[in-house]
């Protein structure tokens, strides 16, 4: 991850470690994420990519650093098809302020000095200034996206990237108590609207959560099922949204309108056995 793979590159990386294992048996992938990495801020594209001097001093507790690492964890989730994804740190006092202060010059972004390493922050001078808030980024709240919604021994489902607006990621699982979810990362500066249709019979949208540069995991009034599945659903700007549903009945195979393909499943759960299959049942409008 020090040199920020590319798609392409993470996909080769996965067959490399297919051909080089027994047949049908890849050993498990675990992913820990680089420390203080740099933002996208004028460093890559919009939609990742590659990137000269990465790993570098870089302070962005906003949305844009948190938008990159939630992608990174698509990458590796989806492309790469690891188990699991662990964070490096979670509190540290490596800011470049003492956010007591007023005014508090370089605590909303510092492009040169700090560092991208946690996902909450304490004061660098709380032994002389009594500061013992915990400063939290938007990475924490993106980071709960996964940690709360995709929990141990869930089985991922494929959404496939090409039936989604560009610019957007996505992951779905469903976990041991039957419950799916689905987490979209948009990176556009506008909303994205899809039209969604659920597998088997009585699906029902449980739950909806939002982080964006405005809202820190906020509860979202969640779209009415049709009764046919589908709904449409409103992906906020440069934000991440999950959503929980139940699904009754046997999902069955062709659950995607006009489709009877069976698209099978990345191997990998997310800390737990592999080898399942999954439907792909998503469609856009």
């Amino acid at each position: 991850m020090y040199d920020f793979p590319d798609d392409a590159t993470l996909l080769n990386y996965r067959q490399l470690v297919i051909n080089s294992s027994l047949p049908s048996h890849p050993p498990p992938i675990k992913q820990t994420e680089i420390s203080s990495f740099r933002s996208a801020k004028g460093l890559h594209a919009p939609y990742g990519s590659t990137g000269p001097k990465m790993m570098a001093p870089e302070y962005d507790p906003g949305i844009n650093s948190a938008l990159d690492m939630a992608r990174m964890i698509w990458q590796w989730l989806t492309l790469v098809n690891a188990e699991s994804w662990d964070w490096w740190t979670l509190l540290s006092n490596m800011m470049p302020c003492y956010p007591s202060t007023i005014p508090a010059p370089n605590c909303d972004f510092s492009p040169d000095h700090g560092h991208n390493d946690a996902l909450l922050y304490i004061s660098p001078a709380y032994p002389e200034t009594k500061d013992y808030n915990f400063y939290f980024t938007k990475r924490f709240w993106v980071f709960r996206h996964f940690s709360h919604f995709l929990r141990p021994g869930a089985v991922r489902y494929d959404i496939p990237n090409e039936i989604l607006p560009y610019g957007t990621v996505a992951v779905a699982a469903k976990n041991v108590d039957g419950v799916y979810a689905a987490i979209f990362v948009n990176r556009n500066v506008t909303e994205q609207v899809i039209r969604m249709k659920l597998p088997g019979e009585g699906a029902k949208i449980t739950n909806g959560v939002q982080t964006t540069d405005k809202d820190d995991f906020a509860a979202v009034t969640v779209p009415v099922v049709s009764a046919d599945g589908t709904f449409n659903l409103n992906l906020p700007a440069k934000g991440v949204l999950t959503i929980q549903f139940t699904v009754g009945g046997v999902v069955a195979a062709g659950s995607i309108a006009g489709k009877r393909d069976i698209v099978e499943k990345a191997e990998g759960e997310i800390r737990a056995k592999r080898g399942k299959r999954g439907w792909r049942w998503w469609k856009m409008r």
